[in-house]
């Protein structure tokens, strides 16, 4: 990180540009990283990681430090991949759902 953190903190309350190119720089690959161990898709992970940072930036949450906004951070990639698949089952359980009358409705 090339910002002080408490700069960098400063900078994110304010939605200020350059601590949010610091975001992407110094965190993206990481919460790619950890998002692709939930979700096991590449471009997934990147999409969640990316509404990650679209909801930080048109939030009006302040963060009191660097480490409680890194724990933030972790966490919310976290519950955006824990939606998805649980989205995904959803959506798995309807196409069943839908195959299965199909058939029976081939069968009347």
């Amino acid at each position: 990180m090339e910002m002080h953190p408490d700069e960098f903190i400063d900078q994110i309350n304010r939605k200020q540009m350059p601590a949010f190119r610091e975001l992407f720089g110094t965190f993206y690959r990481y919460l790619v990283l950890y998002a692709l161990r939930y979700v096991k898709q590449q471009e997934v992970s990147e999409d969640v990681v990316q509404e990650v940072f679209i909801a930080i930036w048109e939030s009006d949450k302040k963060y009191n430090s660097y480490h409680g906004f890194r724990a933030f951070l972790y966490d919310a990639v976290k519950n955006r991949c824990l939606n998805y698949l649980e989205h995904q089952q959803v959506m798995d359980k309807y196409k069943q759902y839908c195959l299965l009358h199909e058939v029976q409705d081939d069968d009347n």
